[in-house]
């Protein structure tokens, strides 16, 4: 069963707000899993494989969490399939 829970880490908030401000104050695109252990911070897009791309508004999140001080280790592509 899928979960919603909201983010209540602050400085996890202040990072996601910090990369919406750099994608024109705008949250689209963000990536579909935000996970963090103690100081480090992952996004994660998943895409299945022959089905899927990756769309502009994501790569400009990439961009945005770029320009806000992420680093490319803190993005995280996962192309899938199920098996034959």
């Amino acid at each position: 069963m899928q979960q919603h829970d909201p983010i209540m880490e602050p400085w996890v908030i202040d990072t996601l707000e910090r990369i919406a401000a750099a994608n024109s104050s705008s949250y689209a695109g963000c990536w579909d899993v935000v996970g963090w252990n103690g100081a480090d911070l992952l996004f994660a897009e998943l895409k299945r494989r022959k089905q899927d791309r990756v769309r502009s508004t994501q790569h400009r999140w990439l961009e945005a969490g770029l320009q806000a001080g992420l680093k490319p280790e803190n993005f995280l592509l996962v192309e899938w399939d199920f098996a034959d």
